[in-house]
């Protein structure tokens, strides 16, 4: 019974290894994909925006002065606070002004740590 088990040549091909680089061509990429590199470039905006508009890092700047619409400017942000790589670095408050749904909740303020460069 053991040597039928050795001998059977579909129990086992020794000649590829189960984790063979060839099986995942193109899965790692050095590009990111699509959605990631929109969101990127989306982020990038937004905190050269930041800083034209509060002149540094820290100072808390109205959602509203992005210039962007309500259903805009709530699915940006909202997305950025469901990241968790972003959103380290997003502090949101509501002030006063126009408000909107940040992920259900409202939200008027946002801040911006000098650290979220290490993500562009």
């Amino acid at each position: 019974m053991r040597e039928n088990y050795r001998s059977a040549k579909s129990v086992r091909n020794s000649s590829r290894r189960p984790y063979d680089s060839e099986s995942f061509r193109g899965w790692q990429t050095s590009r990111p994909p699509p959605a990631a590199a929109r969101a990127l470039s989306e982020l990038k905006q937004i905190v050269d925006r930041y800083l034209a508009l509060a002149g540094r890092f820290g100072p808390a700047v109205p959602l509203a002065s992005f210039g962007l619409d309500a259903q805009e400017t709530a699915r940006l942000f909202s997305a950025f606070d469901e990241d968790y790589q972003i959103s380290r670095y997003l502090r949101f408050s509501r002030e006063g002004g126009a408000e909107f749904s940040i992920n259900g909740f409202p939200q008027t303020h946002v801040t911006l740590d000098e650290a979220i460069r290490t993500l562009l």
